[in-house]
């Protein structure tokens, strides 16, 4: 939801930061885990609407950070900006005790 929101503040333009990196990693995640992961109560159409949500955003991102603020393809300072944000992300689940792999393969599958 995070990248959510920074890509939101990006193409609305209250941030120059483009997480164009950090949505392309979600899609490349999103994808098997929507394919592969058997979620109980999810069908086939929720499976594919969240892929192509996240297609979307990640469209999105590349649209505004290649074609509007004509970026080039490897931004330094987006990296940068990017590695800190997963970092924050991975010491906000330590604090909370977990893990990306607890979150998104044991405890969302439960649901």
């Amino acid at each position: 939801m995070w990248i959510w929101i920074a890509t939101a503040l990006y193409l609305i333009n209250i941030s120059s930061f483009s997480p164009l990196y950090l949505s392309i990693l979600a899609l490349l995640f999103t994808i098997p885990h929507n394919i592969f992961s058997d979620f109980k109560k999810r069908t086939i159409f929720f499976k594919i609407y969240i892929i192509l949500f996240e297609l979307i955003i990640a469209l999105s991102n590349a649209y505004k950070h290649f074609l509007v603020d004509k970026k080039p393809l490897i931004s330094r300072r987006d990296i940068a900006i990017s590695i800190i944000l997963f970092a924050l992300y991975l010491v906000y689940l330590h604090l909370l005790n977990t893990n990306m792999y607890k979150v998104y393969f044991v405890d969302l599958l439960k649901y």
